[in-house]
């Protein structure tokens, strides 16, 4: 997006047009969104005189995602003729930075995996992402929650099973411990944790 105007270039539009993906699916990663900073600053300066950083930074951000409504770049994508169809899309910005981080693009390529193991080898050849490890075992416990199915009995144990596998470092051991009213299965011994 270094020219605002132009959100897609031909093979672009072509690749969404005429290649039909199949079951892979496709995240759209819309790069260098800051270019669009300095035309929103540009369209509203007269609005910001007056008002305290904080405010001027948060209308242009608010204008900034004006601009890329306009730009009707999510339509098109979402256009029922396209034979690729994005299951997702992220913006990265600031990328040139020495700190700049791909979290969301790992988020998002995660969640756009329909397959639940092809998820968890992703997931687990993040080593240290401790946050997207929670967030796919929430997910996780999230769909169980709400199968269609309708009620069903909930076995603890195998809820813990697929929560404890999106973190790699576990060594899991079911183990029993009495309680007054019932046996309680529990997932034991975390070690190796980095």
């Amino acid at each position: 997006m270094d020219n605002p105007s132009r959100t897609f270039q031909r093979s672009e539009e072509k690749f969404f047009i005429e290649c039909d993906t199949g079951h892979v699916p496709v995240v759209v990663v819309f790069t260098k969104f800051e270019a669009l900073r300095p035309v929103a600053f540009g369209e509203i300066k007269k609005e910001l005189k007056g008002l305290s950083a904080e405010e001027r930074s948060r209308r242009i951000a608010q204008r900034v995602e004006e601009l890329f409504a306009n730009t009707g770049v999510l339509d098109r994508l979402s256009d029922p003729n396209n034979r690729a169809r994005a299951k997702s899309h992220v913006r990265l910005d600031n990328m040139n930075k020495p700190n700049a981080s791909c979290d969301a693009l790992l988020e998002s390529t995660a969640f756009a995996l329909d397959d639940k193991e092809l998820r968890l080898c992703l997931v687990l050849t993040q080593q240290s992402n401790l946050e997207l490890c929670i967030k796919c075992a929430i997910a996780t416990l999230v769909a169980y929650a709400n199968r269609p199915l309708g009620p069903l009995r909930i076995n603890s144990g195998d809820y813990q099973y697929e929560i404890a596998r999106w973190f790699r470092y576990l060594r899991v051991r079911r183990g029993l411990i009495q309680s007054d009213d019932a046996l309680v299965m529990v997932l034991t011994d975390v070690i190796n944790w980095l």
